[in-house]
């Protein structure tokens, strides 16, 4: 069974690869891939 996954990475100053070092701050498994879009959506409002 595949798995999806959403997550939040909270970069130190802003949300950008180069801004390091990360956190992890949010995390989410999901066998249904529509499920998994829908909460990042939710999210991203």
């Amino acid at each position: 069974m595949k798995q999806s996954f959403v997550y939040v990475l909270e970069c130190s100053y802003s949300y950008t690869f180069r801004r390091r070092p990360v956190e992890l701050v949010f995390h989410a498994k999901f066998t249904d891939i529509n499920l998994a879009i829908e909460r990042e959506k939710q999210m991203k409002k």
